[in-house]
């Protein structure tokens, strides 16, 4: 009797501890899905707002053209995909273009080097306010729902 109680025990055993494998197994699945996979970051705007002329230059090279706009020069860079407001030195305004398509959605902050829940969130674009310091973000979709502009402003200087 002894005997046959001991193995039904490790048949049990058995089976249980192939229950709690294929169990572990399955939760590690259903983990590794739930993971947010890391965005490709596009340009990092984040670390342009604000910064000087110069150093913006070292990164993007000289711009292809600049004029003149109401606070200072305005400088095209990147094929013109990228514009830049200045305020004296310091970029004040940003303007982004993707060339590719970019879906809206809340991971479209992310491709341009912030993080963030938006202030502002409708079917033409989402706004996001006080990021990295004194910085608001706005990107504007197109009628497809994908990014057509970022546009960053830093309210670190006053015009």
């Amino acid at each position: 009797m002894k005997a046959l109680s001991r193995r039904k025990s490790q048949q049990v055993g058995r089976r249980c501890g192939q229950t709690a494998i294929l169990l572990f197994v399955a939760g590690a699945l259903f983990c590794i899905g739930c993971k947010k996979q890391p965005v490709e970051v596009l340009i990092d705007l984040s670390r342009i707002a604000g910064q000087s002329r110069d150093s913006i230059e070292a990164v993007h090279g000289k711009p292809m053209v600049c004029a003149e706009a109401i606070t200072g020069p305005e400088c095209k860079y990147s094929d013109g995909n990228l514009r830049i407001i200045y305020l004296g030195d310091t970029a004040i305004m940003i303007f982004f273009r993707p060339q590719d398509s970019i879906p809206l959605d809340d991971r479209a902050i992310e491709r341009i080097g912030f993080q963030g829940e938006p202030f502002i969130r409708n079917p033409g674009g989402y706004e996001y306010r006080a990021l990295k310091g004194k910085n608001s973000v706005t990107i504007i979709a197109d009628d497809d729902n994908h990014v057509y502009r970022y546009e960053v402003r830093n309210y670190n200087v006053e015009i």
